[in-house]
């Protein structure tokens, strides 16, 4: 009863103020709508946009500049100064690093700023999902690559936010990253067109904080009355706030309910907790000996190959076998060192031989360098090998035991 008495009283009605308040411009108007779950963007040319705004990427441009500025109130004013002949300017000012401040300034068009009739907050859209992407925890830089409206990569490992367009100066992730600085150990997450709804709603609310300093005020020339911009703020923040309070209730009542359906299953709940600390415990040995196993090197099905080389080919001189990088070095010469590497590729316990220096011809015989890679393989399993190796299978099985006993 609790869980549709939330749907019905303020689920429904936060989706309605989202919807009603919040609008997304690219190549015209768009709505949030809400289905199954999820949010999505309709164009709705004919409707009134809302009082918050959210711009797509191709309307502004972004500039990046570093000022020596300590005092944050003198470099707003020289900001100011810089842009006097300019209205439609925002800027977002970085923290204090070395006596410098990073400043992003937005620089809407003129085409997009005439469309609105009406006093309301213009957010560019990097700069919003900046704001809420570059807080979530993740073990290296983050690039993301939205396709839904706008192409542009955003960059969240930087003090402000550093976006670019998909075009012909910016084609690809790896033009991106040379042109923006970016660290080689970012990792590029794209995000889905069909997800890009949720993104911002979820950003919307992460923003709430610090919402003032993500929009621009725009008045029209038009409008009686204006708004103050601490009004239109507060009201902005109230609609979030609600809307994060109202998902907020309705998880916990959920949690709730499933907490009381563990409790009523009683002691079929302590069984399973009884099997999984069971199972982690034997999980936990498993990966003990997994690691222990991976330290290991077995090396008896090498000599049983070799020993198989050996008997095949009597040009072939073995001269020293030794191990380098984790690789093992073979070097010797024979009649044909392309058929030592050729047999030592076709079999099953090696991997990735390759000869590592030029082969050298010197007296009727190629002097040869061949590195390779032991296949860990069971002791007790004997490959497919030639009938020579098939008749020494019983005494290689031995030594290939004695080698395992020896580790």
């Amino acid at each position: 009863m609790q869980h549709h008495m939330i749907e019905k009283y303020i689920k429904q009605p936060l989706r309605w103020l989202l919807q009603k308040n919040v609008s997304y411009w690219h190549q015209g108007l768009h709505k949030f709508g809400y289905s199954k779950g999820n949010f999505q963007l309709t164009s709705c040319p004919a409707e009134q946009p809302g009082r918050i705004i959210i711009i797509s990427r191709a309307h502004y441009q972004e500039f990046i500049q570093h000022y020596p500025v300590i005092r944050l109130h003198e470099l707003k004013q020289v900001l100011k100064t810089e842009y006097q002949d300019n209205d439609n300017v925002l800027h977002f000012i970085g923290p204090l690093v070395e006596q410098r401040r990073a400043v992003c300034s937005f620089v809407l068009s003129e085409s997009i700023t005439t469309q609105f009739n009406r006093n309301c907050l213009i957010i560019p859209e990097s700069l919003l999902l900046w704001r809420a992407v570059k807080t979530e925890k993740s073990a290296q830089p983050m690039v993301y690559q939205i396709t839904a409206f706008a192409d542009y990569f955003l960059n969240c490992a930087e003090a402000i936010p550093v976006s670019q367009r998909i075009n012909r100066f910016c084609p690809d992730y790896a033009s991106f990253m040379l042109n923006n600085g970016v660290s080689d150990l970012a990792r590029l997450q794209q995000i889905p067109d069909t997800q890009y709804a949720n993104y911002l709603v979820k950003a919307l609310a992460k923003a709430l904080p610090v919402f003032t300093r993500l929009a621009l005020l725009r008045r029209s020339a038009l409008s009686t009355k204006a708004l103050p911009l601490k009004a239109m703020a507060l009201s902005a923040a109230a609609v979030v706030a609600v809307y994060i309070l109202g998902v907020a209730a309705y998880y916990h009542t959920a949690i709730d309910n499933r907490r009381a359906e563990i409790a009523a299953l009683g002691g079929e709940v302590n069984q399973l907790l009884e099997l999984q600390q069971q199972l982690q415990a034997t999980d936990a040995d498993a990966q003990n000996l997994l690691q222990w196993r991976a330290d290991k090197t077995y090396s008896a099905q090498l000599w049983q190959l070799v020993i198989t080389l050996l008997q095949q080919d009597p040009s072939l001189v073995l001269q020293n076998i030794s191990s380098e990088n984790g690789r093992i070095i073979i070097r010797g010469q024979a009649n044909q060192a392309t058929a030592v590497l050729t047999a030592l590729q076709a079999s099953t316990l090696l991997t990735d031989a390759r000869f590592d220096a030029s082969v050298r011809r010197q007296n009727n015989n190629d002097i040869f360098v061949i590195s390779l890679l032991l296949a860990q393989h069971d002791a007790t399993v004997q490959p497919a090998a030639t009938p020579v190796a098939a008749v020494n299978s019983q005494n290689l099985s031995e030594q290939a035991e004695a080698g395992h006993a020896a580790k």
